[in-house]
C-alpha cells in the first residue's frame, strides 16, 4: 500500500548518514596513508643505506660507496613508485564504491514491504531514475546535483574498464583528471600531449583523482541524496509510490 512522503523522508536520511561515514572513513582513515610519501621514500633510502653500510665488508676491503648510494636511492624510488601508484588506484576504487554505493542505496529506497509495485529490475542509475520518474513523480535528472553523480559514473566505468566510452566522456569534462601530476611543474601546460588511451587505472595509472576531488565527490553523493529526502518532506503529506 502507498507510504506518505515522511515516511520516505526517513528511510532516505538513513542512507545518507551511511554515505557520509564511508567519506569520512576513507578521507581520514585510508587516504591518510599516502601523505609525504616523498619524505617517507627518503627514509626508506637512509634505512637502506645503513642497511648496506653495515653488511661485512668484501675480503679485499674494497667498498664501492657509489654503488652503495645508488642501490639505497634505487630502493627508495622503488616504494615511492609502488606507494604513488598504490595511492591513485585506491582512490579510483573507493569513488567507484561510493557511486555503487550511491546506486545501490537508491534501489534500496524503492524496495519495501508495503509498496504495491514491482522493483526495479536493476541497479544500474539510469533504470532506477526512470522507475522514480514512474512511481515516487520524481525527475532525479532534474535534481541540482545530477551533474556529479553522473561524472561520478563516469569515473567508476572508468575505473573498472580502463579505455572505452565512459572514459572518454569523463576527459572531455575534467581532463585534468588524467594528467599525471607534477607535470606542469615538468613542462609548460600548453606542452601537454594529446589524450591517449586510459590503460591501467587499478594500477594507479592514466587516472589520477586527488583527495580534494574525491572529498568533492562524496559531497555530492550526501548532497543527492539530501536534495531527495528534502524533496519528500516537502511533499510528506503525499502518497507514494505513485499509480504508474
Amino acid at each position: 500500500m502507498p507510504v506518505q512522503g515522511s515516511y520516505m523522508a526517513m528511510r532516505v536520511r538513513t542512507p545518507l548518514e551511511f554515505i557520509a561515514m564511508y567519506g569520512e572513513c576513507v578521507c581520514d582513515t585510508v587516504l591518510p596513508a599516502f601523505k609525504d610519501l616523498e619524505a617517507r621514500a627518503e627514509e626508506v633510502a637512509q634505512r637502506e643505506w645503513e642497511k648496506l653500510l653495515g653488511q661485512p665488508a668484501p675480503e679485499d676491503g674494497d667498498v664501492d660507496m657509489g654503488a652503495v648510494a645508488e642501490e639505497a636511492q634505487d630502493a627508495g624510488i622503488g616504494w615511492y613508485q609502488t606507494m604513488f601508484a598504490l595511492r591513485y588506484s585506491s582512490i579510483g576504487i573507493y569513488a567507484a564504491g561510493l557511486f555503487h554505493l550511491v546506486e545501490q542505496q537508491l534501489k534500496d529506497t524503492c524496495s519495501d514491504g508495503s509498496f504495491r509495485v514491482p522493483q526495479p529490475t536493476d541497479t544500474k542509475l539510469s533504470v532506477v531514475a526512470d522507475w522514480y520518474k514512474r512511481h515516487f513523480g520524481i525527475d532525479l535528472r532534474d535534481f541540482r546535483t545530477w551533474a556529479p553523480i553522473e561524472e561520478l559514473r563516469l569515473v567508476a566505468n572508468s575505473v573498472k574498464h580502463g579505455e572505452g566510452s565512459s572514459a572518454m566522456k569523463l576527459h572531455r569534462q575534467r581532463p585534468e583528471l588524467f594528467r599525471y601530476p607534477g607535470f606542469d611543474e615538468l613542462l609548460f601546460p600548453e606542452a601537454w600531449s594529446p589524450r591517449v588511451p586510459l590503460g591501467s587505472p587499478l594500477a594507479g595509472e592514466g587516472l589520477y583523482i586527488q583527495e580534494g576531488v574525491f572529498e568533492e565527490y562524496c559531497q555530492a553523493a550526501r548532497a543527492f541524496f539530501t536534495e531527495l529526502a528534502e524533496y519528500f518532506e516537502l511533499h510528506s503529506d503525499e502518497w507514494f509510490p505513485k499509480a504508474g
